[in-house]
C-alpha cells in the first residue's frame, strides 16, 4: 500500500467510526452546545462530531483548528460520496485533495 491509499483508509475509518459512535448517541441524549464549551479543543471535537454526524459541512467552519476543520469536510465529502462537500474548503489546494479523494472513492464504490 503506498502513503495516500493508508491515509485514505484513514479517513474512511474515521468517519465509519464517527457516524456509528454518534448516530446511536443522538437518539438518547440532547444535543450538546458547542458554543458553550471553553476549551477550544473540545469544542472543535464537538463540531467536528456534531457536523458529520449530521453530515452538514458548514458546521466544520465553526472549527478553528485549520487541520481539523480540513478534516471535517474531508470526512462528510467521503461519507457522502459527492464532489460538492470539497466546496467548502477555503483553500483551492485543500478542496483538490478532497475531490481527489472523492473520485478515488467512487472508483473503488463502482468495482
Amino acid at each position: 500500500m503506498d502513503g495516500s491509499h493508508v491515509i485514505y483508509m484513514r479517513y474512511i475509518m474515521l468517519a465509519l467510526i464517527c457516524i456509528v459512535v454518534f448516530s446511536g448517541c443522538a437518539a438518547t441524549e440532547e444535543r450538546v452546545d458547542c458554543n458553550k464549551i471553553t476549551v477550544r479543543d473540545e469544542a472543535d471535537d464537538c463540531y467536528l462530531n456534531q457536523s458529520v454526524t449530521r453530515l452538514d459541512a458548514s458546521g466544520c467552519e465553526e472549527i478553528l483548528d485549520p487541520k481539523m476543520q480540513v478534516e471535517c469536510i474531508d470526512l462528510i465529502a467521503l461519507e457522502l460520496a459527492d464532489y460538492n462537500a470539497c466546496r467548502a474548503h477555503d483553500r483551492r489546494p485543500d478542496q483538490d485533495r478532497c475531490e481527489v479523494k472523492v473520485g478515488n472513492l467512487r472508483k473503488k464504490m463502482a468495482k
